[in-house]
């Protein structure tokens, strides 16, 4: 389990050399506090004798914290933000309003992450602050939610990419500030996980560098000088791990070339960074806010390394605005566009948690996936995410470059329309 591994490597001294964890200090940090929770002996159990701690009523209970810290700051947060909506666009009362935070709690990603006890969830929460928050009128609230989004980066690094939606918006020095609250968040952990904090500046200018050179570069870690340097050496290690068959835990689209040619690992990057190339281009270019909020997300969850099933709880986000009509465009049942309903079912698909058809016949279900050359998987959910959330991608490239060819045929017929009206007159 995710969460009692991390509080077990939090506690040991040698985190990011011997142990070689890709979590940042941030993360750890939390996982310490939570390891104050239980008993020095079970934190120092060693690494065989792990799954002890899931059996311990004490860690249990610092377990069962954790969930609820998610669930009530999760409920809270969107019930907070639908409200606001609601006074803003004065939107009348709907009951499906009121159990909206419970459906996507009990969503398939959200309860793969409390399943496992993933801190990616805690992260998410952070930039949902930030995202829901960024541009009310309060000026403290607005604050907070820079921070809160710098302490998302401190967990988990890559939802620091949301901070381009300030960048996009010509908030420079909000932007500023925000990379100032992101390198306190991200570096000042880094003092309680360094051996020998005179080494931190000698890291910098040298066992940075080394730490670059190469994939297995271990001379940080044999000399135990650096945190700093041993993580960014465990990172380098975890991104660039090249997968060279088709993977339904990851949604990235070097899955789809993976199908056609599963060694061709040339082709799939370069498919990553042409979508990439393009998600940023309709970001640019989105006029919705919800698709901008789901294209940043996607260039982060198109990733490998970081769009595994635990990510996908960043699609909540998105999908909060979708549903509750973020531009205040008086949408309801009866009068979205026909798109959205589209765009609706690839939601259920990806949030719904998914009875597994073939539970009892796993076996046969093995021998079935196997022969077609398919790593098997049990969970229907991992199964369609990549292709419902890739096709709900494209869908948007095609429905914005849809809209700019109607609005740039309807820009020519205004003056021709105005010149036979003069021509009349």
């Amino acid at each position: 389990m995710d969460f009692f591994n991390s509080i077990r490597d939090a506690g040991a001294e040698d985190v990011y050399t011997a142990r070689n964890n890709i979590y940042p200090p941030l993360s750890l940090l939390i996982f310490k506090i939570f390891g104050f929770l239980i008993s020095d002996e079970l934190v120092d159990l060693p690494n065989r004798q792990r799954v002890l701690l899931q059996f311990d009523q004490r860690c249990m209970m610092v377990y069962i914290i954790f969930a609820c810290i998610i669930i009530l700051s999760m409920s809270t947060i969107i019930n907070t933000y639908v409200n606001r909506l609601k006074w803003k666009n004065k939107m009348k009362e709907d009951i499906l309003n009121t159990v909206v935070s419970f459906v996507l709690i009990i969503s398939y990603p959200v309860m793969y992450c409390l399943e496992r006890g993933n801190i990616i969830i805690l992260s998410m929460i952070f930039t949902m602050f930030f995202i829901f928050f960024k541009d009310v009128d309060n000026k403290v609230i607005r604050e907070l939610s820079y921070i809160s989004l710098a302490i998302a980066a401190g967990i988990k690094l890559y939802p620091a990419i949301f901070g381009l939606l300030l960048l996009f918006e010509k908030k420079y020095k909000d932007a500023a500030r925000l990379i100032i609250y992101g390198i306190i968040a991200v570096f000042v952990p880094f003092i309680f996980f360094i051996n020998k904090p005179e080494t931190l500046s000698i890291s910098i200018d040298n066992n940075l560098t080394l730490a670059m050179i190469s994939k297995y570069n271990y001379l940080a870690a044999n000399s135990g000088s650096s945190a700093l340097s041993n993580i960014i050496e465990n990172l380098i290690n975890f991104a660039t791990n090249k997968k060279n068959r088709l993977n339904f835990s990851s949604v990235s689209i070097q899955n789809f070339v993976f199908i056609f040619d599963p060694l061709n690992t040339k082709l799939a990057s370069i498919a990553m960074y042409i979508t990439e190339v393009l998600a940023l281009i309709g970001l640019y270019f989105s006029k919705k806010k919800w698709q901008r909020i789901f294209l940043i997300a996607y260039v982060m969850l198109n990733i490998p390394s970081a769009s595994s099933s635990y990510a996908l709880t960043f699609i909540i986000i998105p999908f909060i605005m979708f549903l509750y009509d973020e531009e205040g465009n008086g949408y309801s049942a009866d009068n979205r566009p026909k798109i959205d309903y589209f765009y609706i079912i690839c939601y259920a698909l990806l949030l719904t948690p998914l009875p597994i058809l073939w539970f009892f016949h796993q076996q046969t279900a093995k021998e079935v996936f196997n022969s077609l050359g398919i790593p098997y998987q049990s969970k229907i959910n991992q199964v369609i995410a990549g292709f419902v959330y890739q096709g709900m991608f494209f869908t948007i490239l095609i429905e914005q470059l849809v809209y700019r060819i109607k609005n740039k045929k309807s820009a020519k017929k205004l003056p021709e329309e105005n010149t036979v009206i003069e021509e009349v007159s």
